[in-house]
């Protein structure tokens, strides 16, 4: 087990285009170290990178695993961690998640039927692990839920999604990006999590697959929220520019120097993340890091990944086996992994 230095650690996994976010931080009160998960994709031949993390730092209880939303490349590791967690009798004191209306709305979500039987099959295996006792709360998230205190120091906030956002997933009303994998539906994009991890003076903003209109209602309604100082930041939907509201942040950012921010993506065929996106947040002066080289970030134009085939997406998979732990400090691939200390000051670390 690698040794934690600063108050807590966030790991982007490297998953291709989704997401996989590990926490690992320090308890003062009863000495431990504790852990969390924030989604977790598998690639390919069912290899899951954020299980062989966990494993690899000894993981024996979690503190709480979320599933940001409902799309495949957001949950389609998360059997095999509550596999896991059955195998060993390692307790996972919390299981939430956004899908709060039936079961069906959320498989709804999903297009292909491998899809939606994984969600099935997931969902049911957490209402058996809660039967057990092996997942004591399981329930869905919004923003009137308690904070997930971590320490004494740190918390997670719930910032959406809201009624309203609910209510747009239940209507199936369109969002603004049609920038979906053929597993998933758009519209399941209302029920992304914003999350908030925050001390007393800075905050991470993770935003999963979260609608611009959502960062816009957050910035004039709860304006309080980001009161401290951002000191990592997740560009939603992997880059996508209909996703990005730029005024949101720079409200946030107010061009302090080199704040991290974090693209979670693959090679896709859908402009992520857009050239755009990555130009706004460079004029704000933030340091751009993403877990694969793919569009801009490795040199081509939005244009030029329009028509990706698939042969080119199974090279792509090729290419990723070859991958080495010492890459993975590089800022365009492989895990992106953070330490950050009890003043914010954060560590890019290997």
């Amino acid at each position: 087990m690698s040794h934690l230095k600063g108050v807590i650690e966030i790991v982007f996994k490297e998953v291709g285009q989704g997401d996989s976010i590990i926490l690992r931080w320090h308890d003062q009160k009863d000495k431990k170290e504790k852990f969390g998960l924030i989604d977790c994709k598998l690639k390919e031949q069912n290899r899951n990178p954020a299980l062989k993390h966990l494993k690899a730092l000894g993981v024996d209880r979690f503190e709480f695993i979320i599933l940001s939303h409902p799309h495949y490349d957001h949950y389609s590791g998360l059997k095999n961690i509550f596999e896991f967690s059955e195998q060993n009798g390692i307790y996972i004191n919390n299981f939430l998640h956004t899908s709060r209306a039936d079961l069906q709305y959320a498989v709804d979500s999903v297009k292909t039927y491998k899809a939606q039987n994984e969600l099935t099959q997931l969902f049911l295996k957490a209402r058996e692990l809660r039967d057990t006792g092996l997942i004591k709360h399981f329930s869905y998230i919004d923003i009137d839920r308690q904070d997930l205190d971590l320490n004494d120091e740190i918390s997670i906030r719930f910032l959406s999604p809201s009624t309203a956002e609910d209510e747009k997933f239940l209507q199936r009303q369109k969002t603004q990006s049609n920038e979906e994998n053929d597993n998933n539906k758009p519209y399941a994009n209302w029920l992304s999590s914003v999350l908030k991890i925050y001390s007393k003076d800075w905050y991470i903003l993770l935003t999963s697959d979260a609608e611009r209109n959502v960062l816009k209602k957050l910035g004039i309604d709860y304006p309080h929220e980001f009161k401290e100082k951002i000191i990592i930041g997740q560009a939603p939907h992997h880059g996508a520019y209909n996703n990005h509201y730029p005024a949101f942040w720079k409200k946030r950012i107010n061009n302090d120097n080199n704040v991290p921010i974090i693209f979670s993506v693959g090679l896709n065929s859908n402009n992520h993340p857009s050239a755009k996106v990555i130009e706004n947040f460079q004029t704000l002066n933030c340091k751009i890091y993403a877990t694969n080289k793919v569009g801009p970030l490795s040199g081509m134009t939005d244009e030029e990944i329009i028509n990706v085939t698939e042969t080119e997406v199974m090279l792509d998979t090729i290419s990723e086996n070859v991958y080495k732990e010492a890459q993975n400090i590089t800022q365009f691939e492989g895990d992106k992994k953070f330490q950050i200390d009890r003043d914010g000051k954060v560590s890019l670390i290997g």
